[in-house]
């Protein structure tokens, strides 16, 4: 163990570190448009890319997640990587082709759609999905760090450098918003595809065309696609409800409580990470992971007692306007932190071959979210959304742990001491920020 946290310790901070910053330029570049624009116009244009995130996984049906899987078993990049990096392109460019056509039919049959904003947003699905593919490459290059920098702080940065053209230039239209998404998105995917090893390129572009089969591992990356949409809808499934049932100035002030919220989670999203090609058993890899688990714990203690003392003025950054989200973000954020003690469950059977299982379970729970949500909302307002995906979150990873042990998958054990010496007197902190 000793031999391993050093370097558990160094991979989580430099995860963590290019995470942080690049968190914090988005938030910087949020508040922006959030002081720039309403509430209604900042709402819509939130939930719409965050719909845009959840079609971009369908688009590769799981293309980008097979090839890191296969890494586990081959070191070296073959015409295995090329075959479903080149499927990826295939799917982009008929998905593509086909909403373009599709948005241009309804707009010629009369259907009342904001044409310019939809297609901004499908060229960014395009985009977003190349983007992907080219850091699955870098991964099986063994660029762990190098994609979490370039995914965490440089993808960040220049989302932040265009929103600040469209606060100081164009405060006028809130399709400028659009596309300094979209722009900063072409100049993402081109230094993404600049930091590939020549060996790589020039395997990509001497793959013959004759060898290509879009049909060889299909099944397997679809079953991995799988579970991983509904890991995804699980996590966002609480906002698209919302927007769907409420108001945009509503759904506005829960993306930014979602927003800080999701910082207590981010020490989680690093220890998944840097173990992401560490997940067959083996007494390494469980060291590894159990390590990786405590070190995500007790770096998310930090943003959460920054949260519980200082949530109105956080919110107050953003706007006076969301000042009122200050409790909903309060009880999130706690329940962000239980979760962490769980470990990633799920992940663990996606990448041992129990896709299915997982998926199921996640099915389930993101079927009962939706009905709490709907249930709930009516009583308890933002307290009935939040309360409904913290409560799912946490039986479903509690039950996907159970599934682990049937099926002899490794599953971290609960510091069920360090859970009650932080858990216990943040939960009477965030209480009695809550009743004040």
């Amino acid at each position: 163990m000793k031999k391993i946290m050093p370097t558990v310790n160094q991979s989580m901070l430099l995860s963590l570190s290019s995470n942080v910053i690049g968190q914090f330029l988005m938030y910087l570049g949020v508040i922006l448009l959030a002081r720039t624009f309403n509430p209604a116009e900042f709402g819509e244009f939130r939930y719409l890319f965050n719909v845009c995130a959840i079609i971009n996984l369908i688009v590769l049906l799981g293309r980008d997640a097979f090839m890191v899987k296969e890494r586990q078993a081959h070191d070296k990049v073959n015409d295995v990587y090329a075959n479903e990096f080149f499927s990826g392109i295939t799917n982009i460019h008929v998905v593509l082709f086909f909403s373009i056509l599709v948005l241009f039919i309804l707009e010629f049959t009369g259907f009342s759609v904001d044409i310019e904003k939809y297609l901004v947003c499908i060229l960014m699905v395009s985009l977003w999905s190349l983007a992907n593919l080219t850091i699955a490459a870098l991964k099986i290059e063994s660029k762990i760090l190098a994609t979490q920098f370039l995914s965490n702080f440089v993808q960040r940065f220049l989302r932040f450098l265009f929103f600040v053209l469209v606060f100081l230039y164009f405060k006028d239209k809130i399709i400028s918003a659009y596309y300094a998404m979209l722009l900063s998105q072409v100049i993402f995917v081109l230094i993404l595809i600049a930091c590939l090893n020549p060996s790589t390129i020039k395997l990509l572009i001497n793959t013959s065309l004759k060898k290509f089969d879009y049909w060889k591992n299909f099944h397997a990356s679809v079953s991995l696609f799988s579970t991983t949409i509904v890991i995804v809808l699980a996590l966002k499934i609480d906002l698209l409800v919302l927007g769907l049932i409420s108001s945009w100035e509503k759904v506005a002030i829960y993306e930014i409580v979602l927003m800080i919220g999701m910082v207590v989670l981010l020490p989680q999203m690093a220890s998944h990470k840097i173990t992401e090609i560490n997940y067959i058993n083996s007494e390494h890899n469980n060291n590894l992971r159990t390590d990786a688990v405590d070190k995500a714990v007790m770096y998310s203690i930090i943003p959460l007692t920054l949260i519980i003392v200082f949530s109105d003025q956080i919110l107050n950054v953003f706007g006076s306007n969301y000042i009122s989200g200050s409790g909903v973000l309060i009880m999130l954020s706690l329940g962000y932190f239980i979760t962490t003690f769980l470990g990633s469950p799920f992940e663990t059977m996606m990448m041992n071959g129990f896709a299915k299982i997982s998926t199921r379970i996640l099915s389930i729970q993101i079927l009962a979210t939706t009905i709490l949500i709907i249930t709930l909302f009516d009583f308890l307002d933002l307290y009935g959304v939040t309360l409904s995906i913290i409560s799912s979150l946490v039986i479903g990873k509690i039950i996907a742990r159970k599934y682990c042990e049937r099926l002899g998958l490794f599953i971290n054990n609960i510091n069920f001491k360090l859970f009650l010496i932080s858990v216990v007197p943040l939960c009477i902190s965030g209480l009695m920020s809550l009743m004040i």
